[in-house]
């Protein structure tokens, strides 16, 4: 049974509680549409039967590089952003969840099925209607095998949002899933800091639930230098604040303050900045029953600069299967915010000579 892969990236963004206080940053209308076909990066974890599904169609020549790599899927999608002919989608229609929007062309996809099925039993009032909604749907790539059958399915989620139910209740029996409630309380800093004290390891972490304990705490912070103040669901580049002075805590704690008067409440983990090492992930398996096994370590190359080098790409693809793809249809639209296709950069996590 084919797996189906799929997910929206950035899913910090919906699981953080809306009436949390939020740290200054710079607006970047682009950002989160660029972040938002990234999806396509979830290849890796395709086997040959497999099905990618993603927000946008894959680049022909990026599918047809990957392939000549040995990496072996199926590519669905929802949007095809590279025919110039077709009007771009709506930004709040594009910026939904990807559950939402498969769940949404599974029900039009089970509506079509239906006039169909009226057609095929002697309707001719539904010919017409039929098989302008089958070419439609034809059109978008997800074939019925993987998404009409009754059969249990496996399904592999980037993150599960609450728009991951929707998609189970109207493409399913899926295998069982982690409830939201959990996926959001494990993915939360606050829990990860709590767990490091429960197990008695060391903790570096400062709970601060208002604008004045954040203050407080920052005080004792910078008598040993600056400090990290972090979002609970903060990621790289927003979300996270570099401390260095009492003099940008004070316009951080009014900024702060200022929120919490309106009635929002605040909750932050404040950190030392310590000496970095090197950066490395890792990736284990969790089952269902508590059982975990180990896949693998990487560290992370974050220096790794874009040259013309051919050495320099030949060494990453070697060493940390990292793969750079050129696209020859970089288009940027202005007044929506996402690039038709862009330069891509995936690091599979695999250190294999």
């Amino acid at each position: 049974m084919p797996t189906i892969v799929m997910g929206t990236f950035d899913p910090e963004t919906r699981w953080r509680d809306p009436n949390l206080t939020r740290l200054p940053a710079m607006p970047d209308r682009e950002r989160e549409s660029i972040v938002l076909c990234m999806d396509e990066l979830l290849f890796p974890f395709c086997g040959p039967d497999d099905i990618l599904y993603s927000r946008c169609q894959i680049d022909p020549e990026l599918y047809e590089y990957l392939a000549g790599l040995g990496f072996s899927f199926r590519s669905r999608y929802h949007f095809d952003l590279s025919d110039e002919k077709k009007p771009l989608p709506e930004a709040d229609v594009f910026k939904r969840c990807m559950f939402r929007l498969a769940a949404d062309q599974t029900q039009n996809q089970i509506t079509a099925d239906r006039m169909l099925q009226a057609v095929g039993s002697g309707y001719p009032e539904a010919t017409g209607v039929a098989e302008m909604i089958s070419l439609k749907h034809a059109a978008g790539g997800l074939h019925r095998e993987a998404v009409w059958t009754h059969t249990v399915k496996p399904l592999t989620p980037y993150a599960i949002t609450a728009d991951t139910e929707v998609y189970l209740q109207a493409a399913g029996p899926f295998s069982p899933l982690p409830d939201l409630e959990t996926v959001v309380r494990v993915n939360s800093k606050i829990y990860s800091s709590r767990l490091l004290a429960r197990i008695g390891e060391k903790c570096y972490g400062m709970e601060a639930n208002s604008a004045a304990e954040m203050e407080s705490a920052g005080n004792t912070l910078l008598k040993q230098g600056p400090y990290l103040l972090k979002d609970p669901f903060g990621v790289s580049g927003k979300g996270n604040l570099l401390i260095d002075g009492e003099a940008m805590q004070r316009r951080i704690a009014g900024h702060l303050d200022k929120q919490e008067r309106s009635g929002l409440r605040s909750q932050f983990l404040l950190e030392p900045l310590l000496r970095r090492g090197t950066d490395f992930s890792s990736h284990w398996f969790i089952r269902e029953n508590g059982e975990k096994d180990f896949i693998s370590v990487q560290r992370m190359m974050n220096n790794l600069k874009r040259g013309r080098n051919p050495r320099l790409y030949h060494m990453a693809v070697r060493d940390w299967r990292c793969f750079l793809v050129p696209s020859s249809q970089s288009k940027r639209r202005r007044g929506f915010g996402f690039c038709r296709t862009s330069s891509r950069l995936v690091i599979y996590g695999s250190n294999h000579s």
